[in-house]
């Protein structure tokens, strides 16, 4: 159970870093309001949560920076998100929409690298202990059937 969450980390993050790029380059191109790429991100990649859940929040009435927070904090309280991911979501959506394109832009690379550093950690977790919980519970089954016979 736990190896299969470690690989749900590193899905995760995996995701937070496609929709950064994805943000960084839509701004770019087509300098779109932050509202819109959300809702065009969610259109394209339904299963990245965060953004899903701002959305829906965003379009009942909530203003776009409480909207991402109300969403990440569901998510949380859901147990749906990694160690530590709420706090950097909590700071990643506050900073967004609060400054020029240049700003933006600066913005979202600086929270891609640490979302980088967030993947590493989960893919070294994942390699050093995924194999381990498989293996450990073999051995209890194999204790408890010796203990039993």
């Amino acid at each position: 159970m736990r190896s299969l969450q470690l690989g749900e980390y590193v899905r995760f993050w995996t995701q937070f870093l496609n929709f950064t790029l994805y943000a960084e380059n839509t701004l770019r191109c087509a300098g779109v309001p932050i509202g819109e790429l959300f809702r065009r991100y969610t259109v394209q990649h339904p299963d990245f949560e965060p953004v899903g859940e701002c959305v829906r929040r965003w379009e009942a009435g909530a203003e776009l920076p409480d909207a991402w927070a109300q969403g990440v904090d569901s998510l949380w309280r859901a147990h749906r998100l990694p160690e530590g991911a709420d706090a950097l979501l909590m700071e990643f959506g506050a900073g967004l929409g609060t400054t020029d394109l240049a700003g933006q832009l600066s913005h979202i690379a600086v929270y891609r690298v640490l979302g980088e550093e967030k993947r590493a950690a989960a893919r070294t977790d994942q390699a050093a202990k995924g194999k381990l919980y498989p293996v450990l519970g073999a051995a209890l089954g194999l204790g408890l059937d010796l203990l039993l016979l």
